[in-house]
């Protein structure tokens, strides 16, 4: 009842509306099913801010295939701008000699897509529940990053970092509205430790194309209409992605309600990995038994976030 209710009373207020690469490969183990709540998506009708634009990346002319952080199995196959997920769970997880050829090469990315190392395959054991195996490195060079990677032979260039300095005010605020969507849908004390805000936390800066739908949209007031370009994602109990409005006011845009934990939902990283100028964001969710990463994706007209791949994802023993 309380989330009911809670739901009922911020859809006004909320008008608008990582795991290192291992050296060693893990034990074998079963893998229970990750379910998912339905997220909460809030439709937004953006309201006028300053640009706040990032190089758009090269086009991509080839593939590129990924690989989670945890456990390393396979989370998206690219193909142009289209990102997608790889097989199916506890059926199909792609050919092995794609996924997890040994002395196969590897690029490591950091938070912000930036290139940290290049590693090579040194095992890889397949799990009998996701039907997937799981892959360890040995370091080439570098360092692991957020512990996602990119195939060495992938189409994948780094571009600018999508990163953002939000200032104190701006923080503040936003302080004060996570813990409003906190308190809104998380209504039964989960389990764990809380991560401070902050370090569960990513700012990131978005440019978008130029699309004829949005030219010409004027408000209420009858100012002009721009698409929101500041962001925030954020973890924790539940996960919540929010944009930065008129007169610094934050606003909800998708929230996926608890799994159980006070950490079910941890960023892992934002950029753009598939080359369009808008940044994914990788995520990471669980449910005490079974985790696993999975993509964001912005669609730039309907300005709606969506899952765009998952990975299978593992367990604990």
């Amino acid at each position: 009842m309380k989330h009911a209710i809670a739901l009922c009373m911020f859809t006004s207020t909320l008008a608008l509306c990582a795991s290192s690469a291992s050296a060693a490969p893990r034990p074998k183990r079963k893998a229970p099913k990750l379910e998912h709540s339905k997220p909460v998506t809030v439709q937004i009708v953006a309201e006028p801010s300053k640009a706040e634009g990032t190089t758009a990346l090269p086009k991509t002319t080839r593939s590129s295939y990924w690989l989670a952080a945890d456990p390393h199995v396979p989370l998206a196959m690219i193909e142009g701008k289209q990102i997608r997920s790889v097989g199916k769970r506890g059926k199909d997880c792609g050919a092995a000699n794609r996924w997890a050829r040994p002395k196969s090469r590897w690029h490591a990315v950091d938070a912000w897509g930036m290139v940290s190392g290049t590693y090579e395959v040194a095992r890889a054991e397949a799990f009998d529940v996701t039907r997937c195996r799981e892959v360890s490195f040995t370091a080439v060079t570098g360092k692991p990053g957020a512990g996602l990677f990119v195939s060495g032979d992938s189409a994948y260039k780094p571009g600018d970092s999508a990163a953002f300095t939000p200032s104190a005010a701006e923080r503040k605020r936003f302080e004060r509205f996570l813990n409003n969507v906190e308190s809104a849908f998380v209504d039964h004390k989960p389990l764990g430790k809380y991560v401070p805000w902050a370090k569960r936390t990513m700012f990131f800066a978005s440019s978008l194309p130029r699309d004829a739908r949005w030219e010409g949209r004027v408000d209420g007031a009858g100012k002009p209409v721009e698409r929101p370009k500041r962001w925030a994602v954020s973890g924790g109990a539940a996960l919540t992605v929010a944009y930065l409005g008129q007169h610094g006011r934050w606003h909800a845009a998708l929230v996926k309600p608890p799994l159980g934990l006070a950490d079910s939902y941890m960023p892992v990283a934002v950029f753009d990995m598939n080359g369009d100028g808008i940044p994914e964001i990788v995520y990471r969710a669980s449910d005490g038994p079974a985790f696993a990463d999975a993509v964001l994706s912005l669609d730039p007209v309907r300005m709606r976030w969506d899952d765009a791949a998952e990975s299978p994802g593992g367990g604990a023993l």
